[in-house]
């Protein structure tokens, strides 16, 4: 996946999450999720320490923040 992808990939998630209530810790969601954070920790957008400053988040809070990162 190269970068415009990832973004519109994020894009989807954050749509899937706030359309389904119930889309939250299902088995894409959890796959879908993992693609994106391998995707930024990988390349270097993001480092482990930004991930841990975001634990208390919610999965669209963090996906927008990725999103944000991304867009950078």
């Amino acid at each position: 996946m190269n970068k415009k992808e990832i973004i519109n990939f994020t894009k989807n998630e954050i749509v899937k999450h706030k359309e389904n209530v119930n889309y939250w810790g299902t088995e894409e969601d959890v796959n879908n999720e993992t693609i994106i954070c391998n995707y930024i920790l990988n390349n270097n957008i993001v480092t482990q320490d930004w991930f841990d400053e975001r634990l208390k988040s919610t999965s669209v809070e963090m996906l927008e923040d990725i999103l944000t990162e991304l867009n950078k």
